[in-house]
């Protein structure tokens, strides 16, 4: 209670002990009861508007501020009813005229106190719903990631393909950009089963998928389980000479890894075979006419002699495949359900932070502040920790505007968008979990 009549104490302790409080405090003036209100942490507040040293109804504005699930109950002698009016709008629950009647104080002190217990039930309540209904909402995003995800490899699946491929075969034929394929086949595989077990031969095909996945350079390359022992790989924006580039990185890498295969009819390790087709897609035929035309040159590569790879037509120019290092990037592995999303949102953070230069040099440091934020935010929740963490680092350069250090953030920024290195696999922890 908040009132500087002392000779009031013992009347009120009593009825308000009588209500239900277990504990009474009286305060004297509003500067000690704004600082004690947070440490106290009451039930109930009764607040005598006419305080010795600050307004009652500005204490009890501040009061509603700091603990907004308290009632306060006010004590006034004043009649006014614009009074009245002004403190409720202030964060009053009720109020009690002096001078006070006891029967009606304990009634207004039971009443606030019981609505108090109904709103801590019902918030309570809300807040499970709620915790519920998040918890749903993370269930859903769960079995989306789990249904576009391959079981044993971790990368994404045959139905996951489906709609990736489908979805790139209408982009590229709306915007007239050439549309590969790969197949990947393990060469031999069954023998391969025969003599080390199915149990080696799901772990050859981890080995094997995890490499491949590291390949594919671009946020937009998408390596799937197509069934089996064979793989597919989507390449947006690529042409045969590009492709036949990625068929013999992915054929080079599996050589390399070594893998003992007594069984095999072309080599002493685990190979594969690959099959290679480009198209220029178009609306008036399937996507499929893309899987026939590159399953087909792997049916060739095959008969060829396996370890190799074949293209589906003839190319107009030698494919030189390089194999030299590629430059040191930073890789960010993250689920397959993911890969229709990213390349969007690197494309538009590449076109936002283009602008962040001149804006920084004008001193609109507000802009960069913004955008270092929402870098933050958008980097974790993509699954690029070290793109949240520039982003922190320009909001808080630019909030010191400091013009050197945002500058040098930017550049930052923009060399780890065009050389991030997406992988899309699932982290093998993520799949035992």
């Amino acid at each position: 209670m908040i009132e500087d009549d002392v000779s009031l104490s013992d009347v009120v302790r009593d009825v308000l002990m009588t209500s239900g409080c277990e504990e009474v405090r009286f305060v004297r003036s509003g500067t000690e009861a704004l600082a004690v209100a947070t440490s106290f942490a009451p039930d109930l507040v009764l607040l005598d508007l006419g305080l010795p040293d600050i307004d009652g109804l500005e204490v009890c504005s501040l009061l509603s501020e700091q603990l907004p699930n308290v009632p306060i109950v006010i004590i006034t002698g004043r009649n006014d009813e614009s009074v009245i009016q002004i403190a409720f709008e202030a964060g009053a629950q009720d109020y009690v005229a002096k001078p006070f009647r006891i029967g009606e104080l304990g009634a207004r002190a039971r009443s606030a106190l019981r609505l108090r217990s109904e709103r801590m039930v019902r918030g309570k309540r809300e807040d499970q719903l709620l915790a519920k209904a998040h918890g749903l909402e993370e269930t859903k995003r769960e079995l989306e990631r789990a249904v576009c995800i391959d079981a044993l490899t971790g990368i994404a699946n045959r139905g996951h393909f489906d709609e990736l491929l489908a979805t790139e075969w209408n982009r590229a034929a709306r915007q007239g950009s050439p549309l590969s394929l790969v197949i990947v086949d393990v060469d031999d595989f069954h023998k391969y089963n025969e003599l080390y077990s199915h149990v080696g031969g799901d772990a050859a095909l981890k080995a094997v998928s995890a490499i491949m996945a590291h390949c594919l350079r671009r946020p937009s390359d998408v390596l799937a389980r197509y069934g089996g022992e064979e793989f597919v790989a989507i390449l947006p924006d690529t042409d045969g000479a590009g492709a036949c580039v990625v068929a013999e990185r992915l054929r080079a890498a599996v050589e390399e890894l070594a893998l003992t295969h007594e069984g095999s009819r072309c080599s002493s390790v685990v190979t594969i075979s690959v099959g290679v087709a480009t198209m220029a897609p178009g609306l008036d035929r399937p996507a499929t006419t893309l899987v026939s035309a590159a399953d087909a040159a792997l049916f060739r590569a095959k008969a060829m002699g396996r370890n190799r790879w074949c293209a589906d037509a003839d190319l107009p120019v030698k494919v030189i495949v390089t194999r030299r290092p590629w430059p040191i990037c930073p890789v960010v592995r993250v689920d397959p359900y993911m890969a229709q999303h990213i390349p969007r949102f690197l494309e538009n953070r590449r076109a936002e932070i283009e602008g962040l230069r001149d804006a920084t040099r004008e001193g609109r440091f507000g802009i960069v502040r913004t955008m270092g934020h929402k870098l933050k935010g958008a980097g974790g929740t993509f699954g690029f920790d070290s793109l949240s963490t520039l982003g922190d680092r320009l909001e808080r350069a630019a909030s010191d505007e400091d013009a050197v250090s945002v500058l040098r953030l930017i550049d930052e920024i923009a060399w780890y968008l065009e050389h991030v290195h997406v992988v899309y696999r699932r982290p093998a922890e993520a799949q035992a979990g």
